[in-house]
């Protein structure tokens, strides 16, 4: 290869690169988000992600609720999260996760029964947890107990968004 050819090898690689460290994503829709919890945390993350979310306990990992450790996985329609002990850390996603949901006045109830004390949410308090109501109707913002965001929209078609069949 003459060093030309090489250069613009090395071009095109620094282009890609460029392309790949932009800041812009045009996904729209993801299968599969792997997300490291805190160690010693399942309490929370139950809590949050089945308890708040409503997201169903994928039954190949229901095991490892009772065991208080290891990774669980979060159905949310045909989709998942794998959620992972952290080292022991929590990761924290750079970026915003928007998920749809059936109805989110069911939502801004179980967020009112946790302000109101209800037990099942008691290990989000002293964490990042948070809800802000940006439209009652349409867009809540919510954090999780480590500091991730999600944008969280209502559905004008559960149905069709469910993408369960």
């Amino acid at each position: 290869r003459s060093s030309s050819s090489r250069d613009a090898g090395l071009s095109d690689f620094k282009l890609h690169a460029a392309e790949k460290n932009n800041p812009s994503c045009e996904v729209l829709l993801m299968d599969h988000f792997n997300i490291n919890h805190e160690k010693g945390r399942h309490d929370a993350l139950k809590a949050f992600y089945f308890d708040f979310l409503g997201c169903a306990i994928d039954p190949r990992k229901e095991e490892n609720i009772a065991r208080g450790s290891k990774t669980l996985w979060a159905n949310v329609g045909m989709h998942q999260f794998h959620l992972p002990e952290g080292k022991p850390n929590a990761q924290v996603f750079d970026g915003v996760i928007t998920l749809i949901h059936e109805d989110l006045s069911v939502l801004m109830e179980r967020y009112n029964d946790y302000l109101d004390g209800d037990e099942r949410f008691a290990p989000l308090k002293d964490t990042e947890f948070l809800v802000g109501v940006l439209d009652e109707d349409e867009l809540l913002m919510v954090t999780d107990p480590w500091g991730n965001e999600f944008s969280i929209m209502a559905s004008d078609d559960p149905e069709e968004d469910r993408a369960s069949d």
